[in-house]
């Protein structure tokens, strides 16, 4: 499980450090059906994030909140998955500030177990 945490942090840090650079270089702000802010920092650090996680475990889903995920009636039986948010805190994010985080997890039996 150390060996996997490592390269899981080693995905996040890479989403995080790509995150910095488009929050130097300047972005865009868009809305969401949900009027929730996304950005260009967030579809990157998704895309990062889901490509480095289906290098490590390709068989396991993934909740991602910026991709459209199973439907609950399918995912309720996942016994397996990570669980992912490439930039949470985006309003943060958007507004200057340094809170926000890259989040991934490894769920078993509806309990985080690494992230």
């Amino acid at each position: 499980m150390k060996e996997l945490l490592d390269q899981v942090v080693a995905i996040a840090k890479t989403a995080g450090e790509k995150i910095l650079t488009i929050r130097e270089k300047g972005y865009d702000v868009e809305l969401k059906s949900d009027q929730s802010p996304v950005t260009l920092a967030d579809t990157t650090s998704s895309d990062i994030i889901l490509s480095g996680l289906e290098k490590l475990e390709s068989n396991l889903p993934v909740i991602c909140e910026e991709t459209v995920d199973a439907d609950y009636s399918v995912r309720k039986h996942w016994q397996r998955y990570w669980l992912v948010d490439p930039l949470d805190g985006t309003k943060s994010f958007v507004s200057g500030t340094d809170d926000f985080a890259v989040l991934i997890a490894l769920i078993e039996n509806n309990k985080p177990v690494l992230g």
